[in-house]
């Protein structure tokens, strides 16, 4: 997890953060440390490749794997408060399964 363009959050079955690292906290621009699954996005916009078009909360890529869909990498554009000019980055959700099949999680990779 020290890789410095690859940003990865770990949820448990309950929508807990349990790891990310200090990629990911750069994303999102504040400390991921006390965020929920719903908070993840939390001082975030996140657009469609227009720049200018936001996705719906449902629509995103975390959002959408926390309620069983497959989620294929997408690209979204995100912008803060403290960085208007925005980034490109590419998300990748993976459902975490225990031996008999029940989700016990969830893995986000961020390359940006």
């Amino acid at each position: 997890m020290t890789q410095q363009t690859i940003g990865v959050i770990i949820l448990s079955q309950d929508g807990k953060i349990l790891l990310f690292n200090a990629v990911a906290d750069r994303i999102f621009g504040h400390s991921l440390a006390d965020a929920s699954s719903n908070g993840v996005q939390n001082g975030c916009q996140f657009f469609l490749e227009d720049k200018v078009t936001p996705y719906d909360d449902g629509s995103l890529p975390w959002a959408k794997s926390v309620k069983g869909e497959d989620v294929p990498q997408m690209q979204l554009f995100v912008k803060r408060p403290d960085l208007m000019e925005g980034m490109w980055i590419s998300v990748t959700c993976t459902t975490l399964k225990g031996a008999n099949s029940d989700v016990s999680g969830w893995l986000y990779l961020f390359l940006i």
